[in-house]
C-alpha cells in the first residue's frame, strides 16, 4: 500500500497548500482518493496523478475541503 497526500491545508489554509486530499494505491494497484475538496484538480496535477486513474473516492466528511471538488472530478 502507498499513500500520497495531495495538500496539507484546511478550509482557510493558504491556496499553495491545498486540501489534505490523499490517495491511496493499494496493493493490487487500485487507486483511492480520501477527500476531494475543491482544489483537487489542481492538487492531482502537481502530483502527476491522473483524474482518471482513481478507481474510487472516500469521502470523510461533507465539509467544502472535503467533498467540494467532487463535482469537478466527475466532469
Amino acid at each position: 500500500m502507498n499513500v500520497q497526500l495531495l495538500g496539507v491545508g484546511g478550509h482557510f489554509s493558504a491556496d499553495d497548500q491545498y486540501h489534505s486530499n490523499m490517495v491511496i494505491t493499494a496493493d493490487s494497484g487500485a487507486k483511492i482518493l480520501v477527500d476531494c475538496g475543491r482544489d483537487v484538480k489542481y492538487s492531482l496535477m502537481v502530483c502527476k496523478r491522473n483524474p482518471t486513474d482513481i478507481d474510487a473516492v472516500y469521502i470523510s466528511s461533507l465539509h467544502a475541503d472535503h467533498v467540494g471538488g467532487i463535482k469537478g472530478l466527475a466532469l
